[in-house]
């Protein structure tokens, strides 16, 4: 027994260990210590930072859109299904503060995350893998290009983490998280 989400799939044969690799509805996937993303995670090189966002968010957005085998009855179905997975992976607990379908925005919260433990003293909101993979879920979610965007940090003594997420011309970028986090499309 893993936990409730992933015992779903052990029951259904549909998390498998194959050739020594973990799949989930047939999309690969592994299980890893956090200091392997923590060292990602405090690069202080903004380019650097901005640039390992849009790549797992491009990766993580192509590899939902072709390889999820799990068919939904509807967008809430499938933002839940990918909630849950992100949260029952380790990753702490994520929450839907608000989601607004027609404006195509929306507010997750984290809570419990586990980098607090092993990153101390950051300088500034750092969770840009966690930024590309909702942004991923969201631009899915939303069938449009979403961008993400961290307004508080539990790496910053927050008692949460906070994600915007919406379309990128729809961000102030005279914010100054809006203008280190994402690159503005001219």
């Amino acid at each position: 027994m893993l936990n409730r989400f992933f015992d779903k799939f052990i029951f259904t044969n549909n998390l498998k260990f194959v050739h020594n690799n973990f799949y989930l509805a047939n999309e690969p996937f592994v299980i890893s210590p956090l200091a392997v993303f923590a060292s990602l995670m405090t690069i202080k090189d903004s380019e650097f930072c901005r640039k390992l966002y849009y790549d797992i968010k491009e990766t993580t957005k192509e590899q939902i859109r072709k390889n999820s085998q799990i068919e939904f009855k509807n967008k809430d179905e499938l933002l839940s299904f990918w909630i849950e997975y992100i949260s029952y992976s380790g990753w702490g607990q994520l929450h839907v503060v608000n989601a607004n379908y027609k404006e195509k925005q929306a507010i997750v919260a984290l809570i419990d995350n586990p980098f607090t433990v092993i990153i101390k003293n950051p300088t500034e909101n750092a969770d840009h893998i966690m930024r590309g993979i909702l942004a991923a879920i969201f631009s899915n979610v939303f069938e449009e290009d979403i961008d993400c965007v961290e307004t508080k940090c539990a790496l910053n003594n927050e008692k949460e983490c906070y994600f915007i997420l919406k379309k990128q011309d729809c961000f102030d970028f005279s914010r100054p998280e809006s203008g280190k986090q994402l690159n503005p499309k001219i």
